[in-house]
């Protein structure tokens, strides 16, 4: 009976080694897991930060884009009247040309 306490014995103080070892390996990869977490998301914050202002900056290119395709669209409104107001009919032209 004395052997097989002792196997009984032993059989639990090498599986509770094994569980120390296993929860100590647990913690570790745990560990390394968080930094690799904390790592990728200080690269992300200040990659999100990054295209932020990029995309502030596109906006306010869009804006004064659109504002100048505005200026040069009066500017060709005034120019096409402009030139219709100096040009000759149609009919006044065919009178001068067959007259």
């Amino acid at each position: 009976m004395n052997s097989v306490v002792t196997t009984d014995e032993e059989r639990r103080t090498k599986r509770l080694e094994r569980d120390r070892i296993n929860a100590r390996e647990r913690r570790k990869r745990r560990k390394l897991l968080i930094c690799d977490l904390e790592t990728s998301q200080t690269r992300l914050s200040k990659e999100n930060m990054r295209l932020e202002n990029e995309n502030n900056l596109l906006c306010q290119k869009v804006l004064s884009l659109n504002a100048e395709v505005a200026k040069l669209r009066s500017l060709c409104d005034v120019l096409t009247q402009t030139v219709s107001s100096q040009r000759p009919s149609v009919s006044a032209v065919s009178s001068t040309i067959y007259n």
